[in-house]
């Protein structure tokens, strides 16, 4: 049942991605001011690791919302929402596993000049909300359907861990060079081009 369910889900979500027509302008680190970043915030660690990267951008003076999704639907009150933290948890998806809520909608709305999936391994709640994003640029960890979420798609390696995709994602958001990418064209899988 599960499995059906996703597979309805991410049917739906792709026919929605389809029918959006948005423009992609492509972001590197220096020239990103609003940063989003969603990302899976059901292990306390994670979100320790979270706390830091947020503290990393905000002293290099970028404005920064991160939403975190919980796993559970009644999560315990170690993660509060904070000026720069927000979450939503399983209670507020529907049955086709559609994130929904105001934490969500005002994120998908927010125009983010860059906007970074942490999610390492496949959550279709936080793919949902990439896909929907009015970012500007977005970026990534590669999977089976990357291409119809982010603009820049990154290898997540072997070390499949948090702390390790936030270390990836820091030096290739740095070495983006927007003037290589005219339009902005999305799905390019811009580590191979950088490597």
């Amino acid at each position: 049942m599960k499995k059906l369910k996703l597979i309805l889900a991410t049917f739906f979500l792709h026919r929605k991605i389809r029918k959006l027509k948005r423009t992609v302008e492509v972001n590197n680190l220096e020239a990103a001011h609003y940063v989003g970043i969603v990302y899976n915030a059901t292990d306390p660690g994670d979100y320790k690791l979270l706390k830091k990267f947020v503290a990393y951008f905000k002293n290099l003076g970028k404005k920064v919302m991160a939403l975190g999704y919980i796993d559970d639907r009644d999560p315990k009150s170690h993660l509060n929402t904070r000026l720069e933290f927000r979450f939503f948890t399983k209670k507020e998806l529907n049955w086709m596993l559609k994130p929904d809520g105001l934490e969500v909608n005002n994120f998908i709305e927010e125009k983010f000049d860059l906007l970074l999936d942490l999610g390492v391994d496949y959550c279709h709640p936080i793919k949902y909300i990439c896909a929907l994003s009015k970012a500007d640029f977005k970026v990534g960890p590669q999977d089976k359907h990357s291409e119809m979420y982010y603009d820049m798609i990154l290898d997540p390696g072997y070390n499949r861990t948090l702390e390790n995709f936030i270390k990836n994602t820091e030096v290739y958001i740095k070495m983006v060079n927007r003037k290589n990418l005219p339009g902005g064209q999305g799905g390019s899988k811009l580590e191979e081009e950088y490597a």
